[in-house]
């Protein structure tokens, strides 16, 4: 199918981001028929001024940010790192997030920073009405003191594979502006 994908309004995400989907059939915030068959994900965001994202980790996928406008520091852990670091983000820069990762978007400066998020598989999102029923991101409630003197181990709950295959199923079986279909 070719056609021309729009973003739809911005919608704040659990991290404190604002996130606007542009091509992802597997989020049910999207708007995109089922039929629509990729294996990534794209959305634009936005890390407003002087904004922390919420430390989270993907298990299921990776993520480039790429930066279209503005500066971003991201703050990472992998599994393999001793502790985090943090790489700084400029326009026409990308950073790559692979799944397990804790990240943190930071935004010191004093304008928003834009950015699209590609995500490998595609990001599942899940969402009826206020509820967020499935999210591929698992936010963390502790602070990077706190994960590390826990061992980088966070108490939020991991979801499952099937859990996963599961929203991704029942996103596919209600359809995106079907009745029934959830909207932000």
């Amino acid at each position: 199918m070719n056609r021309v994908f729009k973003g739809r309004k911005p919608f704040r995400v659990p991290d404190g981001t604002l996130v606007a989907p542009l091509l992802n059939p597997s989020d049910s915030l999207s708007g995109l028929p089922s039929e629509i068959s990729v294996g990534f994900s794209l959305a634009a965001g936005r890390i407003e001024a002087r904004h922390r994202s919420r430390i989270q980790f993907m298990p299921f996928t990776e993520m480039v940010t790429f930066v279209t406008r503005g500066r971003l520091l991201a703050r990472m852990k992998g599994p393999h790192d001793a502790a985090p670091y943090q790489v700084n983000v400029g326009p026409g820069q990308a950073v790559l997030t692979e799944a397990t990762t804790l990240l943190q978007l930071i935004n010191d400066t004093e304008r928003d920073c834009r950015v699209l998020y590609i995500v490998c598989p595609a990001y599942v999102f899940e969402k009826t009405g206020d509820r967020v029923v499935f999210d591929d991101a698992v936010m963390v409630d502790e602070t990077w003191d706190e994960l590390r003197e826990k061992g980088w181990l966070s108490r939020a709950p991991v979801p499952t594979r099937a859990q996963r295959d599961a929203a991704l199923a029942r996103i596919r079986q209600v359809g995106r502006g079907a009745p029934g279909a959830a909207e932000p």
